[in-house]
């Protein structure tokens, strides 16, 4: 029973941190498109970038 939970916590953690970084990813393009985008709409740069 022990092995078998440890086996799941360290599926279940791995799992996680693929998503956590997945989503640091992901903000990154995010936040270079949201700035391109700015930029062609205003022809200003944009200061401040803020997401969930």
């Amino acid at each position: 029973m022990n092995e078998e939970l440890k086996k799941k916590r360290d599926e279940v953690l791995r799992r996680f941190l693929a998503a956590r970084d997945r989503k640091k990813e992901y903000l990154v393009e995010m936040e270079e498109r949201m700035r391109r985008n700015y930029k062609l709409r205003t022809g200003m740069d944009a200061t401040n970038f803020s997401a969930l």
